[in-house]
């Protein structure tokens, strides 16, 4: 994987401040290349994008995280990706199954969540 500042960084979520908050986290890590999505579909067809790490939220509503994680790393199977939510229903999710790098718990915060990403 590439330095931290040199990595690139998505982040699909369709919360507003979470995804405002998460953002100023990851930067205040050194990430200066962060791209945000409100949903699955845009993130999916935004052509040559290749994040080298991605944080998608389980609960969207077009496509939920798991099927976005699924076309993703079909598009770009080199991406880590994690899956984040509030809900403790995302614990049950077969990672390898998914191609899932780590399932995350929002509730742990931004900080922990974008460190534990980052790791």
């Amino acid at each position: 994987m590439r330095p931290k500042n040199k990595l690139r960084v998505g982040i699909i979520e369709n919360d507003p401040v979470f995804t405002l908050l998460l953002k100023k986290e990851l930067e205040n890590l050194g990430i200066q290349q962060i791209d945000t999505f409100s949903s699955g579909i845009p993130a999916i067809f935004s052509e040559n994008w290749r994040p080298d790490l991605i944080f998608i939220d389980f609960k969207m509503n077009d496509l939920n995280g798991v099927r976005t994680a699924k076309s993703i790393k079909y598009i770009s199977p080199k991406a880590t990706i994690v899956l984040m939510s509030s809900s403790l229903r995302i614990l049950k999710i077969n990672k390898r199954k998914y191609g899932l790098q780590n399932i995350l718990l929002k509730e742990i915060g931004v900080q922990s969540l974008a460190k534990k990403g980052l790791n």
